[in-house]
């Protein structure tokens, strides 16, 4: 097993969510073309903010109202902000763990 899987596996689900939700929003910000700074502005948020989102150990905390300005700056529907990417991780036993 490779280390990215053994550390994933040490995740919790909501560090997994977070996890996912900047893997997201890095993700829709390249496809439109957008640096970090560009996003900030488009949706009112400082670019620490988005930088902390982004980073994979960064930002856990997020109000409705900046997620919401975020998936609008983006273009995006903002439940595509919360869609799996992660195809390798193992759910079940990341349930399992925390039970």
């Amino acid at each position: 097993m490779d280390s990215n899987r053994k550390d994933i596996l040490q995740l919790n689900m909501e560090q997994i969510r977070f996890l996912e939700l900047g893997l997201n929003i890095a993700y829709y910000r390249k496809l439109r073309g957008l640096s970090q700074k560009d996003l900030a502005e488009k949706s009112n948020l400082s670019k620490r903010l988005i930088t902390m989102l982004e980073r994979p150990t960064g930002e856990k905390s997020l109000s409705m109202q900046k997620f919401f300005a975020i998936a609008d700056a983006l273009c995006v529907h903002p439940g595509k902000l919360l869609e799996t990417r992660s195809e390798n991780i193992d759910r079940d036993k990341i349930k399992e763990r925390e039970s």
